[in-house]
């Protein structure tokens, strides 16, 4: 192939295709682009092929773990943000007494700067003679992808090296935070808000002029939907939801409890309200966690969805029902989650819960820490009477809402969420 027949030639890998938002952002941008979409995984490649999405299927080549890897990524240093500390150190502690020592070795190195160099500065060093997708690359000159659901970072490095634009697409407002692997060597990154965009620089180190904000595609949905002649219907189901937000499994029974004694707050002060649960998608495998919930009156568990291959399957019609059942809500009560954001694009009001309730177990697992996560301080934002920071003030919130007086109050909180999570307030793609 020419070098002019390949210019402007992109390919996307798209690496969690189950999700129907993104086949529809897909469809949407062939219409004035021309692209290739690319995947490693099968159910991925089957659910965009029903779709009419032709796709490439790319095999994955793993890197031989010997004693290089082990040794670079001892010294690689972590991500200096609450969701990855606190996730290792949850990680590690359940482990061996061999391996906490390890662990607290290498926590030593990083408090003395013996970790000098990045999870990516040391993949990039391990792949620097890899050529497993030169003949693929080729044909190429700009690749699209999502950070921290590609699996395999070793066709991006690939690609740096053989000069294409590569082009990340933050999908989600977490992602700078979570993924200790981030590629730091994109030549664009794509992200929400202005939020986003700090935290890219502060956080990864990254140039402004390579950051841009064209808004989040996924919520493109709710905003259409928000439009629509049946979200003046808001609040007409008999009800008050509540969204679960916690997926670690550690945290899980402290959510079940939470929505327990959500329960006894109504049926204190509104015993035939009944109390709809969303339980947290992929927490599917878990679901035994939610058992003590099955048997309670007033309490329905609403189904997890369709699974395939361990994956919750999002259709359209999947999105359009939590649309729904959010919308005709009386209120919606989150621990703090983008689940909180979507709800933002209907007329719902919003309870976040700011606490955890006292908890017995190892202090490290209690679920107050998720509230220090930097991503949440424009969820959790005190200027609000929609934060619970206690069950008085849960208490209070729900009578307010359910009795309709002052229920006003709380939807300012809601304008602030939405324009946190839709600034452009039109179609991103």
């Amino acid at each position: 192939m020419t070098d002019e027949a390949k210019k402007n030639r992109a390919f996307i890998v798209l690496d969690d295709g189950w999700r129907w938002e993104k086949r529809d952002i897909l469809q949407s941008l062939k219409e004035g682009w021309d692209f290739d979409v690319a995947t490693h995984d099968d159910l991925s490649r089957r659910m965009l092929k029903a779709d009419g999405i032709e796709v490439i299927s790319l095999p994955v080549y793993p890197l031989p773990r010997g004693f290089m890897y082990t040794l670079l990524m001892f010294f690689a240093k972590s991500l200096d943000t609450n969701i990855v500390r606190y996730r290792e150190r949850i990680k590690h502690l359940s482990k061996s007494v061999l391996y906490r020592f390890f662990y607290r070795v290498r926590a030593l190195l990083g408090v003395l700067h013996l970790r000098p160099y990045s999870y990516a500065a040391a993949l990039r060093l391990l792949y620097r003679k890899s050529t497993r997708y030169t003949e693929f690359l080729s044909a190429y000159d700009m690749v699209v992808f999502n950070p921290v659901t590609i699996r395999n970072k070793r066709l991006l490095f690939e690609a740096k090296r053989q000069g294409l634009r590569v082009v990340c697409w933050v999908y989600s407002w977490d992602n700078p935070m979570k993924d200790n692997e981030f590629f730091t060597c994109a030549d664009d990154y794509l992200v929400w808000n202005e939020q986003s965009r700090q935290h890219l620089i502060l956080i990864h180190g990254l140039a402004p002029s390579a950051i841009h904000v064209v808004g989040p595609a996924q919520f493109d949905f709710y905003l259409k939907k928000s439009k629509e002649a049946d979200a003046r219907e808001s609040g007409s189901g008999h009800y008050v939801l509540y969204a679960c937000a916690l997926g670690l499994d550690q945290h899980l029974e402290q959510e079940v409890d939470m929505i327990l004694k959500i329960r006894e707050l109504l049926d204190a002060i509104a015993p035939d309200m009944p109390l709809w649960v969303r339980p947290y998608p992929f927490r599917q495998d878990k679901q035994f966690g939610y058992d003590r919930l099955k048997s309670v009156e007033g309490i329905r568990l609403l189904a997890f969805g369709e699974l395939e291959g361990n994956r919750i399957v999002i259709t359209k019609d999947v999105l359009e029902e939590k649309y729904d059942q959010i919308n005709r809500a009386r209120c919606l009560i989150n621990f703090g989650s983008t689940l909180g954001l979507e709800a933002s694009f209907t007329e719902t009001p919003i309870i976040q819960i700011g606490f955890n309730l006292p908890y017995a177990g190892a202090r490290y697992l209690n679920a107050k820490h998720v509230f220090l996560n930097e991503h949440l301080q424009y969820i959790i934002d005190p200027r609000f009477p929609n934060i619970a920071t206690n069950l008085t003030e849960l208490r209070r919130g729900l009578q307010q809402v359910l009795s309709g007086e002052g229920a006003a109050a709380y939807i300012p909180y809601s304008l602030h969420l939405r324009q946190f999570a839709h600034p452009l307030d039109t179609s991103s793609y």
